[in-house]
């Protein structure tokens, strides 16, 4: 990840983590980095969307689209994620950031206390590192400039 987009990774950690302690819920979002300026855009996504597959494939292609425009360096998305076991049950919640950019993907997921509004710490868990499923690879279908 070159240096402007670790920048952009950074700040959009310490705004997730301040934000989750400052409210106690996880708002889901996804910010654009612009070329021009380290410009960034942020839109909220409504919790409509995140609870819903087809909503959040729709939105999943939506931001694939978005980061087909050369001006677009990186996209950040935050959003809530369950921590689970290796039976698949629910141990925990968590606040997940993936940063996608030409260079790849970084993915982030933070293990939080809704109740005292904490950020535990990292959470490591192999298998959203192996398979983020749809909210990854966004610029996989864009060309690197030259």
């Amino acid at each position: 990840m070159n240096s402007e987009i670790e920048r952009f990774k950074l700040t959009m950690e310490n705004c997730a983590k301040q934000t989750f302690e400052m409210t106690g819920r996880v708002n889901s979002m996804v910010i654009f980095l612009k070329k021009m300026h380290n410009t960034i855009t942020v839109k909220s996504i409504p919790d409509e969307i995140m609870s819903s597959i087809p909503a959040k494939n729709l939105l999943a292609e939506l931001i694939r689209e978005k980061c087909k425009d050369p001006l677009n360096l990186a996209v950040a998305l935050i959003t809530e994620v369950n921590i689970r076991d290796e039976n698949d049950v629910k141990t925990g919640d968590g606040l997940m950031l993936i940063v996608s950019s030409r260079d790849g993907d970084d993915l982030t997921i933070y293990e939080v206390d809704c109740d005292n509004k904490k950020v535990l710490g990292v959470h490591y868990d192999e298998q959203f590192n192996e398979d983020r499923g749809r909210f990854s690879n966004f610029f996989e279908s864009v060309k690197i400039e030259n």
